[in-house]
């Protein structure tokens, strides 16, 4: 056998290889229709009506990117176990096109998830500075979101793939390679930890800001309740806006927690595995690039926090609106028993 044929047997053999693969092969198997089913919800649940249609449109490409990911590495993952287990290691060498447009279809998944902060740190601002009338807006602005962030992606992608080679390449492990001094990787990480960590600090500014008008519009519901003349409370309907406006943010803290810490974390590991290439064997090294990104891990445990958040507020919606449905009847109650006196009746 030649040395490529050597190297694929001690692939195909690895019992850590074979684990890691089955391994991300069923994470990808179980995000697949949760992100369907996400998509549902975010769209027809009961809970959609927390998310303004912006900012829909914008986590729907989220979990667009989620999908795109688990597909196209269900496929590479479960095209190179089927090789493994089930063909000579000197037939099993993989195709360099099959490498590339399935490596392309997980990169692309990868940098949609990557940066949703982008748009989402965008729509929030806009959201905050003209909250008084942010929620008439229509979906134009979603979509312009939307388009910057695909920009953004692009941007990622072709630094990352530019100068890659495919012709007369022989790959033993689906890996795009390419010819450059510095380590485009490690760029990529390195430009997506400051990206991350930048946007959290205008999140976190833009959530203190809709703390100080949470506060004010309380302050002034609190007030309006003792004007019985004309009961300046807001009705239903505004309360439930305001409510929900500000609920949306606590949730999208949690939720710019958990891209910030993984994404963070995933880049400095990436770097660290990067440097134990020449140290390692074959198999080790390309089963820890597998576990560094574990990107459907990410999307299963981040799509339940969410899920799980997202019904602890809609109970808090009812709660919170009952009670002022509750209070603005008593007002009401109230206002006319004191025009009854006033009236003699």
């Amino acid at each position: 056998m030649n040395s490529t044929c050597n190297q694929m047997e001690e692939l195909s053999s690895s019992i850590f290889l074979r684990c890691t693969l089955i391994f991300t092969l069923s994470s990808c198997a179980i995000l697949i229709p949760m992100t369907i089913a996400a998509s549902h919800s975010l769209w027809f649940s009961k809970s959609a009506s927390l998310f303004h249609l912006n900012l829909r449109i914008i986590l729907q490409l989220h979990l667009i990117g989620f999908l795109i990911h688990a597909t196209g590495r269900f496929a590479l993952h479960f095209i190179d176990l089927y090789n493994y287990f089930m063909l000579d290691p000197c037939t099993m060498i993989p195709n360099v096109w099959r490498c590339f447009w399935l490596r392309f279809i997980y990169a692309v998944g990868l940098w949609i998830t990557s940066t949703t902060v982008v748009p989402l740190v965008m729509e929030r601002w806009m959201a905050t500075k003209y909250s008084n009338r942010y929620e008439h807006k229509g979906v134009a602005v979603g979509l312009v979101f939307v388009v910057v962030q695909c920009l953004v992606c692009s941007i990622h992608l072709v630094v990352l793939y530019s100068g890659s080679k495919i012709e007369g390449v022989v790959m033993p492990y689906c890996m795009v390679a390419r010819d450059s001094k510095v380590n485009v990787g490690e760029i990529n990480g390195f430009a997506t930890v400051v990206v991350q960590l930048f946007a959290r600090l205008i999140f976190q500014y833009l959530y203190k800001v809709n703390g100080k008008l949470r506060k004010k519009q309380l302050e002034s519901t609190l007030s309006n309740r003792f004007q019985l003349e004309q009961n300046l409370m807001l009705d239903h309907h505004d309360f439930l806006v305001y409510f929900l406006f500000f609920r949306v943010m606590d949730i999208l803290k949690v939720f710019a927690n958990i891209s910030t810490i993984y994404l963070s974390i995933h880049a400095f590991s990436f770097m660290a595995v990067l440097s134990l290439k020449e140290h390692v064997a074959s198999p080790i090294y390309f089963s820890l690039v597998e576990i560094n990104s574990s990107y459907p891990i990410y999307g299963i445990i981040s799509i339940l926090i969410m899920w799980n958040m997202l019904e602890k507020n809609r109970r808090k919606v009812n709660d919170n609106l009952q009670t002022h449905v509750n209070s603005t009847w008593q007002g009401d109650y109230q206002h006319f028993r004191v025009s009854e006196l006033k009236t003699g009746k």
